[in-house]
């Protein structure tokens, strides 16, 4: 169960340090994190934005999952 939950929250963090991961150029065009938020459709349509985007969510996914592996096998012992 600890492995889902992190996992979950590692995408949520995910998604706003992709924000910050992004060049100034994206971040000028998005003007904001919520309006990246709400964009967020859009710049995954461009195959030239949505590479960073699917990179960096899924890299804090995977270290939240196996923070939460490593988390539920040390509790067990």
């Amino acid at each position: 169960m600890k492995k889902i939950m992190f996992l979950i929250l590692g995408a949520i963090i995910g998604l706003p340090l992709s924000y910050f991961l992004q060049s100034k150029m994206i971040q000028m065009y998005t003007r904001g994190f919520s309006n990246y938020v709400m964009d967020i459709g859009d710049l995954l349509t461009n195959s030239k934005t949505n590479t960073m985007i699917f990179v960096s969510i899924g890299i804090f996914s995977i270290v939240g999952f196996m923070i939460g592996y490593f988390l539920d096998k040390k509790s067990k012992k």
